[in-house]
């Protein structure tokens, strides 16, 4: 194909994946009563702790699906915000357990909402929320799963990743994260602790995504 009609098929692209969003957006939060959608901003908001924009409904399936999850895995949303990916890996996935934090008491309460609305349709029944500053939260010693939707960056990234050593070094075991819109992958990448697994470039169908596996200390 021509390299002068890349533009076309770019924008053809972009204009499916807004149709696909819109779709979906309609579909899911009339089919279970939640509210997730939109991108929100609050007091607490800075170049380090991200804006809420909730995960594309269609993206969590995909990259947890190349995942060899199993009935004992144990998911974290780091900063979940509405809770839109909570809600996802707890309709789709039998986990252990399945949490979201952040440190917005508003968000959590909308997410509790949302969790409560849809744990009828749950694989995963045991869901917990809470509101927590991720510089401190204790990690638990069971987590296996992170997923990171570039919820911070900066000191506070590297904070978070400190409790997540922590949780490892006491219990040593498989202990993914799954980091998307890689914006602060220098932080990421300085600790030495976090071996790549695999990356997918940013398409219509996601945004780029990385899978790291948390190493022991050398």
């Amino acid at each position: 194909m021509p390299a002068a009609d890349a533009p076309t098929r770019r924008a053809g692209r972009r204009i499916l994946r807004r149709l696909e969003d819109a779709f979906d957006e309609l579909f899911y939060e009339r089919r279970f009563g939640v509210e997730t959608k939109g991108i929100l901003i609050l007091p607490g908001h800075d170049d380090e702790s991200r804006p809420y924009e909730g995960l594309r409904w269609r993206v969590l399936p995909r990259l947890l699906g190349r995942l060899d999850l199993t009935p004992e895995d144990v998911f974290l949303d780091a900063g979940c915000g509405k809770g839109r990916a909570v809600f996802q890996a707890a309709r789709l996935y039998p986990f252990a357990r399945v949490i979201g934090f952040d440190f917005s008491a508003e968000l959590i309460s909308t997410a509790r909402r949302n969790i409560d609305r849809g744990l009828p349709h749950f694989k995963c029944r045991d869901v917990e929320l809470v509101v927590a500053d991720a510089a401190v939260w204790p990690v638990p010693d069971d987590l296996t799963v992170i997923l990171a939707n570039n919820p911070f960056q900066g000191e506070l990234l590297e904070r978070f990743l400190g409790r997540v050593f922590e949780s490892y070094d006491r219990r040593p075991r498989r202990l993914r994260l799954l980091y998307l819109h890689p914006f602060d992958r220098k932080t990421i990448e300085r600790t030495g602790r976090l071996r790549l697994s695999w990356s997918s470039a940013a398409s219509v169908r996601g945004p780029e995504a990385l899978l790291y596996e948390v190493e022991p200390a050398r």
